[in-house]
């Protein structure tokens, strides 16, 4: 009697679980340049000072990868018509509202970023 009561209690709780688990987060596609609307990311890698681009489109977080096992720096970024949050190597959440065009002075390490709304 313990057992069956132990087993429906487990049932129930896994039932649960998979009811109020949160829906996966949608990701921010990469897509070619093309398309002003879009966002825009110019960056370099630590050891590299060649200038890369990459953007993106749709709601959701990308993480950034850059070049794989070296840090990536972001010197600019166009939002296009997106809301767009970056979080930095040191974990600090940067929203910038649509329509920018910045310029870092000091470039910034770039873990994720983020298209609203996420």
């Amino acid at each position: 009697m313990k057992k069956s009561k132990f087993v429906s209690a487990a049932a129930a709780v896994a039932a649960l679980g998979a009811i109020l688990l949160p829906v996966p987060a949608a990701s921010a596609a990469a897509v070619d340049c093309g398309d002003p609307n879009f966002v825009k990311v110019g960056w370099h890698t630590t050891n590299s000072g060649y200038r890369h681009e990459d953007c993106f489109a749709g709601a959701g977080w990308n993480s950034f990868t850059g070049a794989s096992s070296e840090t990536s720096w972001m010197m600019d970024l166009h939002t296009g018509n997106n809301d767009v949050a970056f979080r930095d190597c040191n974990g600090d959440l940067v929203e910038v509202p649509r329509g920018r065009d910045i310029q870092f002075k000091t470039h910034r390490c770039l873990r994720d970023i983020g298209i609203k709304p996420f």
